[in-house]
């Protein structure tokens, strides 16, 4: 989503001159790649404006998927309604599809001419179906297989989210009214003094970490979470 995230960082209010916002992404306003970026963030309602509006602006749609912060479940079903639902050849093709084995693009091609696309733009519908789907998190591959998940799945996955007690329990050897326990650690009494090292006192410290993590949350979501605490407990990077 190039185009709305440029608008949103570069213009003002949502919109801006086109020429200023290409020149800020470093597009050439006269490649067909450019017209086909602005023409497809058009067709999908994330802006408004044609290749050739002086003025592009970024719709509440695109705003959404960008800024919202809204539950992740709704971000999924915004998507698959700007990507699939909304286009009704793709629209009936994922109803066949859903909770299927995923075809080749070429089977997919030929059932889009069935439902009216031209046999000229057969492939590159296909194609981007395809990409469409996987970039929604809706194909699942099984068995060495792609399969496509209903967005029902997906959108309850989604919103799924593990749920990760970390709760720490400090011990120590410190009771009401006498003296902490010494941990035998030593450290060296200052230069000149002469005396011998002075045995530190302090607290044992004891952590117990538990994690509990829902059933449904997947292999991603379990790595993320250990990941997470070998980052923040011993401080190592991934």
């Amino acid at each position: 989503m190039v185009l709305p995230e440029g608008i949103i960082e570069h213009g003002i209010n949502g919109e801006i001159d086109r020429l200023t916002l290409l020149g800020k992404i470093e597009k050439s306003p006269s490649s067909s790649r450019t017209r086909e970026l602005i023409s497809s963030s058009y067709k999908y309602g994330l802006t408004s404006g044609s290749y050739k509006a002086q003025i592009l602006k970024v719709t509440d749609d695109g705003r959404t998927l960008i800024t919202s912060s809204a539950p992740p479940n709704e971000i999924k079903e915004k998507q698959f309604q700007l990507a699939v639902k909304q286009f009704e050849h793709f629209d009936n093709l994922y109803e066949k599809l859903k909770n299927q084995r995923l075809p080749d693009d070429t089977v997919i091609g030929s059932e889009l001419v069935r439902s009216g696309i031209s046999a000229d733009d057969r492939e590159k519908a296909a194609e981007l179906f395809v990409a469409n789907i996987r970039y929604i998190g809706m194909v699942e591959q099984i068995a060495g297989n792609d399969y496509v998940r209903a967005i029902e799945q997906v959108s309850q996955q989604a919103s799924s989210v593990p749920e990760v007690a970390l709760q720490e329990r400090v011990e120590t050897n410190v009771n009401e009214g006498t003296e902490p326990q010494p941990t035998g650690e030593t450290r060296p009494t200052p230069e000149g003094n002469g005396s011998a090292d002075v045995e530190t006192k302090r607290p044992d410290l004891h952590i117990d970490i538990q994690v509990h993590i829902d059933a449904t949350a997947s292999a991603e979501q379990i790595d993320f979470i250990f990941a997470s605490m070998a980052k923040h407990l011993y401080g190592l990077k991934s």
